[in-house]
């Protein structure tokens, strides 16, 4: 399966000739004077009135097919709407700097998904803005970016490299926004001219910063990346085949010095090139795997022209390995279907930001009760970009308030959840646009069994990627069990799925469901959640082992507040009753 995503991959990549200009539109269309008068007042109302007021245009001017006009004044609402929303710490400066460069705001908005907090990357951009004012507005797309990257706290795995001593993390974003921006004219590419997709991979990197300094060169190119690779002479004393002996600290530190002066097996070579290419701005991923064959690392990076160069470095007994790594703007594995995306600009060319906008416009149709118009929007979004599977999510609904049978409905449904059989992962996305579906139609058992049916064989060539996936839909599997038995059951059933990659099924599974029960009074149920892990852990990593613990001992310490508290309480009414 993977083989045939890297052939889609190396189709898609050849397409592109030179990269292609960004978008320069969406452009605001509101009058001066109304928009100074909102950047005045600045209050949430002010700017929910200015959504409002800019979306009725935008659904009159898709009413009359002014679709270009109505691209305009949708991003324009969009933007209001996320000031009244989750903007209120952002200085009015920088919303004016936001609106005047709607085209970065587009990009913000349509790379954002479930997992990521608007209001959080607010927060995380007014701190960047109060530090660096000018280079915020220079490079707001960089600075969108980053407060992506950080608009929930860095995860305890990542940075997890597999290297014998890992990358730091960087807790101030600020830093990573401070070490590009001072060196923007010399880095690989131009920061204005790559899409936030592009730049996560840019902006979400490891530290420390000073090692980086180190190995920065300016105008580096990304073709350079083989001559780092190759400048790093081969330490055979360590080399067993693809295996590998440990490395010798005794002789160096491991770090980009170290690597340097005594070399390193194929694997670290690999790693070092790749934080060459963080330390230049280059776009680049590090995939990583470690079997009982040996260890395995290869890079995927962005040449000057656009074009992704895949597999770079990779040792061919590693064919059957994912090696996938974290996303930095979600922290989870990174989905193939995304990566390929991005790959292609794809929201970022015109087809692609076209039926971005039309199924917005087909969203907000569907608000005003237009089920008709707001399904024929759909459909020309699909025209525009048939990738395009947030146009599905509109389109379907709004089949079904237009009059359109079950079977029709069911029969696109079937139709889009087989589009994406390439792509596992959003296969069973559009599948639990389905599955939602039917649990709004009072089909709950019906929703699940089509999941666990769908999840059997991906569990079977791809069981670390299968547990993510399952991960996405259990907190809805619990939350409609009929009891805690009942949702017990179920956790059990995903424990036994997830058996074969104790460390994603502890992430994934064993969290939040120990979390599910917790919340809901149970703490028993939350300890079994935990204990069903344990054993497991103990096979595994020494880490997993300690998170494991750490999740057990969080739980055991809230109770113990939480008993003393409530012991404290009964005191003091008792106390308060005795002075009456």
């Amino acid at each position: 399966m993977f083989r045939v995503v890297l052939f889609i991959f190396a189709t898609a990549a050849a397409c592109l000739a030179d990269m292609p200009e960004l978008p320069k539109t969406p452009v605001m269309t509101l009058g001066k004077e109304q928009f100074d008068a909102a950047l005045l007042s600045n209050s949430p109302q002010e700017w929910e009135n200015l959504a409002s007021f800019s979306m009725l245009k935008a659904v009159e001017l898709a009413k009359s097919s002014d679709v270009s006009n109505a691209v305009n004044w949708l991003y324009t609402a969009l933007a209001a709407e996320s000031f009244a929303k989750a903007g209120k710490n952002l200085a009015p400066e920088l919303k004016r700097i936001i609106m005047e460069n709607l085209p970065a705001f587009y990009d913000f908005y349509e790379t954002m998904d479930a997992s990521d907090s608007m209001s959080n990357a607010y927060d995380t951009l007014q701190t960047l803005f109060e530090n660096q004012p000018a280079k915020v507005k220079q490079y707001l797309r960089a600075a969108m970016a980053l407060s992506l990257v950080y608009d929930y706290p860095l995860p305890a795995n990542w940075p997890n490299c597999n290297v014998p001593d890992e990358p730091t993390q960087v807790s101030a974003p600020q830093e990573i926004f401070l070490y590009f921006s001072l060196r923007a004219d010399k880095l690989a590419f131009d920061l204005n001219k790559l899409t936030i997709g592009e730049l996560a991979f840019v902006m979400g990197i490891p530290g420390p910063l000073t090692e980086l300094e180190g190995v920065f060169v300016p105008n580096f190119k990304p073709s350079d990346l083989r001559g780092v690779y190759a400048s790093i002479k081969t330490d055979k004393s360590r080399e067993r085949g693809a295996k590998s002996a440990k490395w010798d600290f005794s002789k160096s530190e491991f770090n980009l010095k170290g690597i340097k002066a005594v070399g390193a097996v194929d694997f670290e070579k690999t790693y070092y090139a790749w934080r060459v290419a963080n330390a230049n701005g280059v776009p680049c991923l590090f995939f990583n795997e470690k079997t009982g064959d040996g260890d395995f690392a290869w890079l995927a990076y962005m040449g000057k022209d656009g074009k992704w160069q895949l597999d770079e470095f990779r040792n061919p007994l590693s064919k059957g390995c994912d090696g996938r790594p974290l996303n930095p703007r979600t922290w989870r594995p990174l989905s193939m279907f995304d990566f390929n995306r991005i790959m292609r600009r794809d929201i970022n060319s015109e087809k692609g930001m076209k039926s971005c906008a039309m199924a917005r416009l087909a969203e907000a149709l569907m608000n005003e009760n237009k089920f008709e118009a707001s399904r024929d929007m759909a459909r020309a979004a699909l025209a525009e970009n048939p990738d395009n599977w947030r146009a599905y999510a509109v389109l379907i609904p709004a089949m079904a308030r237009s009059g359109a049978s079950s079977a029709e409905i069911d029969a696109e449904y079937t139709s889009s959840f087989e589009k994406y059989k390439a792509y596992p992962e959003q296969s069973i996305k559009m599948l639990n646009i389905y599955r939602a579906n039917l649990i709004y139609r009072k089909k709950g058992r019906l929703a699940d069994e089509l999941f666990m049916n769908a999840i059997k064989p991906i569990f079977k060539t791809n069981p670390a990627m299968a547990t993510s996936i399952f991960g996405d839909a259990l907190m809805d599997m619990l939350r409609r069990a009929n009891s805690h038995s009942e949702a017990m059951s179920i956790y059990r059933s995903a424990m036994r799925s997830a058996s074969k990659t104790p460390a994603e099924c502890f992430e994934y599974i064993t969290k939040p469901a120990a979390k599910y029960f917790y919340e809901n009074g149970d703490v028993r149920a939350a300890m079994t959640a935990i204990r069903a892990i344990e054993s497991a852990s103990g096979r595994s990593k020494k880490n997993l082992a300690e998170r494991v613990a750490e999740l057990k001992n969080f739980i055991i310490e809230e109770e113990r507040l939480k008993k003393e508290a409530e012991a404290a309480d009964k005191k003091n009414r008792k106390k308060r009753g005795g002075d009456f």
